[in-house]
C-alpha cells in the first residue's frame, strides 16, 4: 500500500483521502507564521492530521488545498489532477520522451519538488528500481498506488527542509513558477541537500506569449493584458514570481551550483506550425490553455484582483490564443545544474575568496570550514 508521509509521520493514503465540505473559508488569507503552523502537523495525532490537510477550501466551484491554506493558486480537484496529465505529456513532447535531460546515472536518491499527483515520480520511480524516490506537495492528491520505492510527502517546498545534508543525487523541480516567495532561498536548501556531484533539474514556462505588447490587433491586447495581470499579481500581490523562466540559470549559479546547462523551447499554442514535432506539441498546447486556463487564474484574479470571472471570460482568451492570434506560442526553459564533485563545493564565498585574495579557488576553499556557533 502506498502511503503519504507528513514531516515523518507515515499514513495509510486511505485515511486522508477522506474530504468535508468547509463553508468557513473567507477570503484570501496567508498564515504569517508558517514556522508554527508546520510544527502544528508535526505533532498532532493521525486522525486531526487527516482532518487538517484535507479540510479542503472550496469557491466559485473549485477545491483549493488545505495544508497552507492560500499559498497556490491552482485547484487540488479532480478537473484539475486530469489537467495534470495533460502537462506531464505535453513536457514529454518537449523532451522527446524523456524524463529529464540531466546526465543523471544509477542515482540513490531523488526528490520530486511540488509533485502534484505525481505523474513524474511514479515514472521516474520505475525508471530508477533501485533509487528511492522522495516527491512533495501541499495535497494529497496523489495516485492510490505506486511503486515501492516512491514515498510521498506533504510538505512546502518554501520552508526549511528537513532532510539530511548531501543527501539526494537528483532533484527535480517543474512548473512552480508563482508557487514559491524567495526562489534564493530555495535555491540555498538545494544546494545544501544536494550531495556533491548530483545534479539539480529545473523546468519552467512562460506566461508570456509571443502577442505583440503595440499592436492594435484584438488578440495581441487580450493575450498582451492577461499575461500582464498576472505577472503583475505576483509582482505586487502575492511576492512570488511568474518571471523565474527568465531568472533560474542566474539565481542557482549564485546559490553556488556549476557546470550550468540551459535548453529553451518553445510551445506553440494550436496545430499551426508545419513541422511534424511542433504540429504535435501545438496541438497539446492548445489542450494546455481549454483545460488550464481556469485553474490558471480563478484564484489569483478573484481573491487578489477582485474580479468576477465567467465562462466567457475564459472562452474569449482562448479564442483569442488559438483562433485570432493563428502563430502563438509561449517558451519553456529546462536549466540543468550540479553541485560540484570535489572538496570545494562550489560555494560562492570561494568564489569571493578567490577573487580577492588572487588565488585559485582550491586553494582558499571554505566550504569544510567550520561555521561559528
Amino acid at each position: 500500500m502506498s502511503k503519504i508521509v507528513l514531516l515523518g509521520i507515515a499514513l495509510p493514503l486511505q485515511a486522508l483521502l477522506t474530504t468535508t465540505k468547509d463553508t468557513d473559508y473567507g477570503s484570501y488569507q496567508e498564515d504569517v507564521d508558517l514556522d508554527w503552523d508546520r510544527q502544528s502537523y508535526a505533532s498532532t495525532g493521525g486522525a486531526s492530521l487527516a482532518s487538517n490537510i484535507t479540510r479542503y477550501r472550496y469557491e466559485n466551484g473549485r477545491r483549493y488545498h488545505a495544508y497552507r491554506d492560500g499559498t497556490y493558486y491552482a485547484p487540488n480537484d479532480e478537473k484539475n489532477q486530469s489537467y495534470e496529465t495533460v502537462v506531464h505529456h505535453l513536457w514529454l513532447l518537449t523532451l522527446h520522451d524523456k524524463l529529464f535531460l540531466a546526465p543523471v546515472q544509477s542515482p540513490k536518491r531523488i526528490l520530486d519538488v511540488g509533485s502534484g499527483t505525481g505523474l513524474w515520480a511514479v515514472d521516474i520511480a520505475d525508471h530508477f528500481p533501485d533509487a528511492e524516490i522522495t516527491a512533495t506537495d501541499l495535497s494529497p492528491i496523489l495516485y492510490t498506488s505506486a511503486p515501492p520505492n516512491l514515498t510521498f510527502e506533504i510538505d512546502d517546498a518554501c520552508s526549511e527542509w528537513t532532510y539530511p545534508p548531501d543527501h539526494f543525487d537528483f532533484i527535480h523541480i517543474r512548473g512552480l513558477t508563482g508557487c514559491i516567495r524567495d526562489w534564493p532561498y530555495t535555491y540555498s536548501q538545494v544546494f545544501e541537500h544536494l550531495a556533491p556531484g548530483g545534479w539539480v533539474e529545473h523546468l519552467e514556462f512562460s506566461i508570456q506569449t509571443n502577442a505583440d505588447p503595440d499592436s492594435t490587433k484584438h488578440a495581441d491586447q487580450i493575450m498582451t493584458g492577461f499575461s500582464r495581470s498576472i505577472i503583475g499579481v505576483g509582482d505586487e500581490k502575492t511576492g512570488m514570481t511568474f518571471r523565474i523562466v527568465e531568472q533560474m540559470k542566474g539565481l542557482m549559479e549564485q546559490a553556488g551550483l556549476v557546470d550550468v546547462v540551459e535548453e529553451k523551447f518553445v510551445w506553440p499554442i494550436g496545430a499551426w506550425p508545419k513541422d511534424a514535432h511542433l504540429k504535435d506539441l501545438g496541438r497539446w498546447g492548445e489542450r494546455n490553455w481549454a483545460d488550464g486556463i481556469e485553474g490558471w487564474v480563478m484564484a489569483l484574479y478573484t481573491r487578489l484582483l477582485g474580479v468576477s470571472l465567467d465562462s466567457f471570460f475564459f472562452s474569449s482568451v482562448l479564442h483569442c490564443s488559438v483562433t485570432e492570434d493563428k502563430h502563438g506560442c509561449s517558451d519553456t526553459s529546462a536549466v540543468d545544474v550540479r553541485r560540484s564533485p570535489g572538496l570545494c563545493q562550489g560555494h560562492p564565498r570561494c568564489d569571493q575568496e578567490s577573487q580577492e585574495s588572487f588565488l585559485p579557488r582550491s586553494e582558499v576553499c571554505l566550504c569544510t570550514e567550520a561555521v561559528p556557533a
